[in-house]
């Protein structure tokens, strides 16, 4: 759902710059996320 308001909201705009950019971001902050939890979890197992 975040993804397509990140993408989409600027394209409304015409904004594809800032689209571009605010998703570049958001996978960057996913992948940081992704890695920490999956490091708890195997540390909780």
């Amino acid at each position: 759902m975040v993804i397509g308001e990140i993408a989409v909201l600027p394209l409304v705009f015409g904004l594809w710059q800032v689209a571009v950019v605010f998703s570049v971001l958001n996978a960057l902050v996913l992948w940081i996320r992704i890695r920490a939890e999956n490091r708890a979890l195997a540390g909780v197992a």
